[in-house]
């Protein structure tokens, strides 16, 4: 009776394991790495010793429950093995989304940074158009003082011509001044001269 009622857990037990993969998953995880398959061994055939009648049923119980077992063991290995290979995918899945997150985050690495040259590129050619424009303002400029520093003699020798200009009006001013007592000197004396007859006429 114990036989029957172990096999029979044994048996609701296998069934349970392949209708839960999860729960054969979780309970996989936590068993050592299977070893070999148990060897089955092979009871002695009743021809080569015989036995009493009374213990041929257990004999087959026995066997039954040995049959049973070894294919239970058989299957917890495969479960095993099958659970390994889960795990490995598991984990490949698992490296190859951080590889996928990796290569995102270089993607946009390189986004960023083709931006990046692209600006610098534009920088590069303002940049150029600038020190073009400065070299151009730069002649300029030089030119321009160059005709600033020729008006600053022009306007050196104007001063010296205006100066000689006003020394020279300065004289003709002199003189006229001059020329003006000297006519109003003789006014005075033609009229002197004339008051003079005048008085003797």
């Amino acid at each position: 009776m114990l036989i029957v009622i172990l096999l029979s857990v044994s048996l609701v037990c296998l069934l349970a394991l392949f209708l839960n993969k999860k729960l054969l998953a979780d309970l996989l995880a936590r068993v050592a790495p299977a070893g070999p398959l148990p060897v089955r061994v092979k009871l002695p055939s009743k021809t080569s010793q015989p036995r009493p009648a009374t213990d041929a049923p257990s004999d087959e119980l026995t066997m039954e429950f040995d049959d049973l077992q070894w294919l239970l063991e058989k299957k917890k290995t495969e479960l095993r093995l099958l659970a390994a290979e889960q795990s490995l995918k598991d984990e490949n899945a698992v490296r190859l989304d951080a590889i996928e997150d990796t290569i995102d985050v270089i993607e946009s690495r390189l986004l960023r940074l083709q931006h990046s040259l692209a600006n610098v590129r534009q920088t590069v050619i303002q940049l150029d158009e600038l020190t073009i424009i400065n070299s151009r303002l730069q002649r300029e400029l030089s030119q321009c003082k160059g005709q600033w520093q020729s008006a600053l003699e022009d306007n050196g020798a104007l001063r010296e011509e205006l100066d000689d200009v006003r020394d020279y009006a300065a004289d003709l001013k002199q003189q006229r001044q001059q020329l003006h007592k000297q006519v109003s000197l003789l006014e005075n004396l033609l009229g002197a001269g004339a008051a003079s007859q005048t008085v003797r006429g």
